[in-house]
């Protein structure tokens, strides 16, 4: 079991209530694309659903007001398992850019971006089917409006 304090608890209670209102909203920037469409659909519902489920088996209590992993809206670094350079990757939903010098930004629907959430610090992590990255999660951040 996971201890987050109660303010953690409520902002991802804040944050699954915002994609469930926005989800078909999202949804319907693929209305060209029945698959598409249903994939993004498909993608929020589980998304939704994990975030609840996190909250749900959570222990509330006092703590740092840090994410106890990645979500849509953070930025991950990512340091790199073969030369120990660090990347970072902002984590949006599909059809919006927050255009920033500091990080990349990856679609949560995208396979990097889906492989990134829920990913914890410390966490090790391999992109590409080949493997062709390996690295650690080195921090994760967020830009709270607690």
């Amino acid at each position: 079991m996971t201890n987050i304090p109660k303010e953690i608890a409520r902002f991802l209670e804040l944050h699954a209530l915002e994609y469930q209102n926005k989800k078909i909203e999202i949804a319907n920037r693929y209305l060209s694309d029945y698959e598409k469409y249903m994939q993004v659909l498909d993608f929020f519902n589980w998304y939704i659903l994990s975030v609840e489920n996190f909250i749900d088996r959570a222990d509330i209590s006092a703590g740092e007001l840090v994410l106890p992993f990645a979500v849509i809206g953070s930025t991950v670094e990512i340091r790199d398992a073969s030369d120990q350079k660090k990347y970072s990757l902002f984590i949006r939903e599909p059809g919006t850019n927050h255009p920033g010098p500091q990080y990349e930004e990856v679609s949560c629907i995208s396979g990097l971006g889906r492989s990134l959430l829920f990913k914890k610090e410390g966490e090790d992590i391999v992109i590409g089917a080949d493997g062709g990255f390996a690295g650690t999660i080195a921090r994760i951040w967020y830009d709270f409006k607690l």
